[in-house]
């Protein structure tokens, strides 16, 4: 399939994104249902009305998710390297 362009909505604005799959598309889409969602819960837990603020909060949580996400990655890469060492002393 070639790039074909879809169209997402976040906080009411159109943006159109180039998927290379049918795949990639779905995700983009689930990707944006998922900021929107996180824009309402937001939205009611703190009565902000204001999307440029409520994006910026998920976009908060997001990057500390992603920051999570690299230290439990990092964390996995030094045990097996670990247990790669360990293995070699044991052979």
């Amino acid at each position: 399939m070639a790039a074909e362009t879809i169209h997402i909505t976040i906080a009411g604005k159109v943006l159109p994104v180039k998927a290379d799959s049918r795949a990639e598309g779905e995700r983009y889409l689930r990707a944006a249902a998922l900021v929107e969602d996180k824009m309402e819960q937001y939205a009611g837990l703190y009565n902000i009305r204001q999307s440029q603020d409520l994006m910026a909060m998920c976009l908060l949580e997001f990057a500390l998710a992603q920051q999570d996400w690299q230290d439990t990655q990092q964390k996995v890469d030094r045990e097996v390297s670990d247990l790669h060492a360990m293995l070699r002393e044991v052979l």
